[in-house]
């Protein structure tokens, strides 16, 4: 989480991520916070023909929390919960719900030191380019990968009548994504040297074998030239070989009870959970909240990816050893 703010125990915070997210949860079922949300309430109002109509109004409003629901993806949750200061006085006292996003900006007072739980979490964005004899692809890289355009364009058709319209895509596709303060990178292949150099604003250049399809985004993503980069995509990439190259060596422990007996010793340095197993174990979250306070790094998976999937044979959970 970002500490926007802070006075003695109220903190102005936004979330950056899920785990942020199952943070706060425990906070707030714990009883161990109070939070101030912007939330929406239709007031009634009375019109010209003394008709009643409804309006709907956005105040800060201080909840003492009831009830909390994860949503099914773990990017947000719903509280419901008692109103105890609000700007509109009529809400004081009644029950009301909002929810609470990733990325959401929100007041939390808590005696909980929030500073220890605030860790730098950057997730810089990548623009992909790759450039072949046969045609071109123009993709998105932050905690996925998406794709946003591609081109089979045999090499005899480069310099035909649409060349330049090709030219002016990938220059327009490069301005959207610098735009959005992405890096972007360019591979390139032999051969398609030509069409590179019509490229404007490019960070990155890796000459390489790159198919202009979603195996070769995976494989530049791996080149030691953009390891540096602080991109949550290539931090799970690294993961993922991590995970494999430290079973084999019995460097990790697997399953909830092991890794969290040597996580209570001090004998991780990192833990990856699967976010169906927070779902569908929410006796856990107390103790992911006690780990992470003890600075052991947590990153919660999506079940679907292929580190997912990996764990989900494992148990959903592993730590890895600091030795």
């Amino acid at each position: 989480m970002e500490i926007i703010d802070h006075t003695e125990d109220t903190y102005l915070i936004r979330l950056i991520n899920k785990l942020d997210i199952v943070l706060l949860y425990h906070i707030l079922i714990s009883k161990i916070g109070v939070i101030t949300i912007k939330i929406g309430w239709q007031e009634k109002r009375i019109g010209r023909n003394v008709k009643t109509r409804m309006q709907r109004i956005y105040v800060n409003t201080k909840l003492e929390p009831l009830k909390i629901y994860f949503f099914r993806d773990l990017t947000g949750i719903r509280v419901t919960g008692q109103v105890v200061e609000c700007e509109y006085r009529e809400l004081i006292g009644k029950k009301i719900g909002g929810d609470i996003k990733i990325g959401d900006l929100i007041k939390l007072e808590t005696k909980e030191d929030l500073i220890r739980l605030s860790k730098e979490d950057i997730n810089e964005g990548i623009g992909v380019i790759i450039l072949d004899i046969t045609g071109y692809l123009i993709a998105e890289v932050t905690d996925k990968i998406e794709i946003l355009a591609e081109k089979y364009m045999p090499y005899q058709e480069f310099y035909d009548k649409d060349f330049q319209k090709d030219i002016r895509i990938l220059n327009e596709s490069i301005n959207r994504l610098k735009e959005k303060g992405y890096i972007i990178v360019a591979g390139v292949n032999i051969g398609a040297e030509s069409v590179y150099k019509h490229l404007k604003n490019v960070d990155i250049h890796i000459n390489g074998d790159f198919n202009p399809d979603i195996s070769g985004v995976l494989t530049l993503l791996k080149n030691e030239k953009i390891r540096n980069i602080r991109n949550k995509y290539i931090k799970l990439l690294e993961l993922y070989h991590e995970l494999i190259y430290r079973d084999r060596f019995n460097k990790i422990v697997y399953g909830v009870e092991n890794v969290f007996e040597y996580a209570e010793q001090k004998l991780l340095n990192k833990i990856l959970v699967i976010e169906d197993l927070i779902l569908e174990k929410p006796n856990l979250i107390g103790e992911i909240y006690d780990t992470y306070k003890k600075c052991i790094s947590i990153e919660i998976i999506e079940k679907d990816s292929s580190i997912g999937l990996y764990l989900n044979k494992l148990g959903g959970i592993v730590g890895f050893l600091k030795f």
